[in-house]
């Protein structure tokens, strides 16, 4: 369910509200867009979230709202009855006391696991108080989003910290717009360290010097726990690949899970990642997503998932399961899933609409 509360009314908040709490409701997820009005509506809303035991997903995109409003609303998140498991927050609405008690919500709520943010220019300040909550044994956030140009090399300090810290933290997604090699540095240490418990890695956008690549590449072998691995790349070069792949093939490398999305594939590209299919034993599920691969390079990829040695079970190719449990998929069989479920959807249209 979407709320847009720009020109929202304390009587219309109210009754919305009043809805939202109401013990049938099944709402699980709520997204609110726009400028939360005041004060009252503020509070309206907490109520919401203390007496929905339903509501798991909360998505909050809010532009200058006040700090009283925002106080408010964190104050509900925080409440021991409050039973939101993901939280995602987008735009800017950090101010000093905003982000006080935001801090407070990652060390408070008891049921949250899972925090994406998205915001633009985020200071070093404001990174400091979201590390300090992220990093308190309490907090029990497990998969932590960051998107947005965030990661300057203070602000990647500050998560290096939570990286060690928060033992129940085992899933990093990370959007990249050009980080210094320092950047990179510094965060491939933290995902080196042997207190890291990171076990899925999503990595997004433009990281793709050498040098940081570099960085990059070691996590991949040296964190021990690290089982998954998301990359999707802008226009990577060979080199950039064949790294990343030198990586993938050591002997030390625990990855099982491997997702490639982006424009990548060129002849030798393919030759890399097929020495990678033969070489890392412990690979078992391949995804790829990929465009207009031409003859050679889907020939050289397709000689690695023929190699003896190659243990994957499971490959997709943009979306098409072809390989799943060790056995290649029959053609003739996805055809005929594919027309029967075309068929059921088209039985079930005609059956509601003459009904």
């Amino acid at each position: 369910m979407e709320l847009f509360l720009n020109s929202i009314n304390d009587q219309t908040m109210k009754l919305l509200c009043e809805g939202l709490k109401d013990p049938e409701c099944k709402i699980e997820t709520l997204r609110l867009l726009g400028k939360i009005p005041n004060e009252y509506c503020s509070r309206l809303f907490v109520e919401v979230l203390k007496k929905n035991q339903r509501l798991r997903v909360l998505m909050l995109s809010l532009k200058n709202s006040d700090d009283t409003a925002m106080e408010q609303l964190y104050d509900g998140l925080k409440h021991s009855e409050c039973t939101i498991e993901s939280l995602q927050l987008f735009g800017g609405i950090l101010t000093d006391s905003c982000r006080r008690h935001l801090g407070e919500v990652f060390r408070k709520n008891p049921t949250c696991k899972e925090l994406k943010l998205s915001f633009k220019n985020l200071d070093e300040k404001t990174m400091v108080v979201l590390c300090d909550g992220l990093k308190d044994p309490e907090s029990t956030i497990e998969m932590l989003q960051l998107d947005g140009e965030i990661l300057s090399e203070s602000c990647s300090r500050q998560l290096v910290v939570v990286a060690r810290k928060n033992q129940r933290m085992n899933v990093l997604c990370l959007s990249f717009k050009n980080p210094d090699n320092k950047t990179m540095e510094v965060l491939c240490d933290a995902l080196k360290h042997s207190e890291c418990t990171i076990k899925s890695l999503q990595l997004a956008g433009d990281i793709l010097t050498e040098s940081c690549i570099r960085h990059l590449a070691e996590v991949f072998w040296k964190n021990q726990r690290l089982r998954e691995l998301k990359l999707s790349l802008q226009n990577p070069d060979d080199k950039i690949l064949e790294l990343l792949c030198d990586s993938l093939k050591h002997p030390e490398c625990k990855i099982e899970t491997l997702l490639l999305d982006g424009e990548f594939l060129t002849e030798s590209c393919s030759r890399y990642l097929a020495e990678v299919l033969r070489k890392n034993q412990r690979l078992r599920k391949l995804e790829l997503s990929i465009k207009n691969p031409d003859d050679k390079t889907m020939k050289l990829l397709c000689e690695g998932f023929k190699d003896p040695q190659c243990k994957l079970e499971t490959l997709q190719l943009n979306g098409k399961c072809i390989l799943q449990n060790g056995k290649w998929m029959d053609a003739n069989h996805t055809i005929f899933l594919v027309n029967f479920f075309c068929f059921f959807m088209l039985a079930c249209l005609i059956y509601f609409y003459f009904r």
